[in-house]
């Protein structure tokens, strides 16, 4: 099989070949903040110890190397630098488990984080906050967990935005229908779907919180399915 061995574009390549295909770039010096398709295999980009980034690093490569999906093959089988498993960011974003992708995140510098979080809609700490509970949750009910009329062991933070305080919205942070309630926020942000995966949600609790005591052990109230958070 055909190799590929010419070496990875430099940035300044990489933005000429991006806008010469029509990429607007408004600020190419603020571009060359990013540090390319391979940055995040150098620990000085990063706000945590070169111990902590080798771990984190050491992760990915294994999440790699058990990766089924045909571009890891494919790019294995076609290029040689840098070696395998070394992939660019945007196949590695791709297979980390929820727990990588939570500690890449926690990992990035406030500038970063900040600008990733706004996208969201909400601070740096609650997204960061955020998806740890969310890669809690992914691991409980990846081993056959339960989350009905459960606590999880860590507490999901409120935005200090309009309707998430603890008077307007009276769920239980560590109960499920929280989680529901930050996945939403999170789609909305990142989703073209949204509403139909809540609708979706919404018609299959409908079936089975048939009473307050099962709409209390969910971690919702009365009201939940109208809710401004959950239904807007």
């Amino acid at each position: 099989m055909t190799q590929y061995v010419k070496p990875p574009l430099s940035i300044d390549e990489q933005l000429d070949q991006l806008s010469a295909r029509g990429l607007g770039i408004g600020d190419p010096h603020r571009a060359h903040f990013y540090y390319g398709a391979f940055g995040h295999l150098d620990s000085v980009h990063f706000a945590t110890s070169a111990s902590q980034h080798a771990d984190w690093i050491e992760g990915i490569f294994k999440e790699i190397q058990r990766s089924k999906e045909v571009f890891i093959r494919h790019y294995q089988s076609k290029y040689t630098s840098p070696a395998f498993p070394k992939v660019p960011i945007w196949m590695a974003t791709e297979i980390m488990s929820l727990g990588s992708l939570s500690r890449f995140y926690g990992a990035l510098r406030g500038r970063e984080q900040k600008l990733i979080a706004h996208d969201a809609g909400v601070a740096a700490p609650v997204l960061q906050n955020w998806l740890h509970v969310t890669s809690v949750a992914r691991n409980v009910v990846a081993h056959h967990g339960r989350l009905w009329n459960k606590e999880l062991g860590v507490s999901a933070t409120r935005p200090r935005s309009v309707g998430w305080s603890e008077r307007e919205a009276r769920f239980p942070v560590k109960r499920a229908f929280f989680l529901l309630l930050i996945l939403r926020k999170l789609l909305v942000a990142t989703a073209a779907d949204e509403a139909s995966w809540r609708d979706r949600v919404d018609a299959h609790l409908k079936g089975g919180l048939s009473s307050h005591a099962r709409v209390q052990a969910f971690g919702a109230d009365t009201g939940w399915d109208t809710h401004a958070l959950w239904c807007p």
